[in-house]
């Protein structure tokens, strides 16, 4: 008799089946599938985004650096080619002095041509468009200077 009752006792006991957790285990793993590849989209795009953020950051500092000391900063960008070294690197430097910053570009960051190009003791330079691309999503953002001195972030070329 008190073997039977344990066996009821255990039977109208409440919990989950080990099929049960397999399947709820498998629902997501497919749910996480599906999620896992935006999930990547999202940190490419933040990247990029805050990449060209720094970039652009460096630049006004570089502007205002020849503005304040009346001595012209430039900005070299080498970009992947063979010809550059270091590769998907920039430098701020004085023209006829040090280097202020050296900087290199998250991996999988990339710029699309070399530039170099100097801010005059005014912060005035010429026009210039800077391209960088995520080579893992293919996206781009632009980085434009004006010659007035005016910089921003673009997700499309300036027309």
């Amino acid at each position: 008799m008190a073997v039977v009752s344990k066996f009821n006792l255990l039977k109208n006991q409440k919990g989950f089946t080990i099929i049960e957790l397999v399947i709820v285990i498998v629902i997501l793993g497919l749910l996480a599938t599906l999620v896992f590849p935006s999930a990547a989209d999202i940190i490419n795009n933040h990247r990029l985004e805050s990449t060209a953020k720094e970039i652009v950051s460096d630049l006004r500092i570089a502007q205002q650096k020849a503005i304040s000391k009346e001595a012209a900063y430039r900005v070299i960008m080498n970009d992947e080619s063979p010809l550059t070294n270091p590769k998907n690197t920039y430098f701020i430097k004085e023209v006829n002095g040090e280097t202020i910053k050296t900087v290199t570009l998250p991996v999988n960051i990339i710029f699309y041509v070399s530039h170099s190009f100097d801010f005059s003791i005014s912060g005035e330079t010429p026009n210039r468009t800077i391209r960088l691309v995520n080579k893992n999503s293919n996206k781009a953002k632009y980085i434009i200077i004006y010659r007035t001195g005016r910089i921003r972030i673009s997700d499309s070329p300036p027309s």
